[in-house]
């Protein structure tokens, strides 16, 4: 298994987030495979940060301020996230 953070430079340099539809609402729709998903609101912020081209770390560190949890938690769960993400839009 490849670590997260080359799964998320590997979506980054194929433009692959960018192309992601997300609603407001957690609605994610890939153009490309034309298949759909539902994100929680912490993926959701998650997705935003990682278009913005934060690290997994720099995104652990804001999302564990957001919901009250350690950056070390944050990061874990943020790397299974990249892994799926991985898994579902390469």
């Amino acid at each position: 298994m490849r670590a997260a953070g080359e799964v998320l430079e590997q979506l980054r340099r194929a433009d692959v987030l960018r192309q992601l539809a997300l609603s407001d609402s957690g609605f994610l729709f890939d153009p490309r495979s034309g298949q759909s998903y539902s994100l929680n609101p912490s993926a959701v912020e998650a997705l935003e940060m990682f278009r913005l081209g934060l690290s997994v770390r720099q995104a652990a560190e804001e999302l564990a301020k957001n919901y009250a949890t350690s950056a070390e938690q944050a990061e874990s769960c943020l790397e299974s996230f990249i892994q799926q993400m991985g898994r579902y839009l390469s």
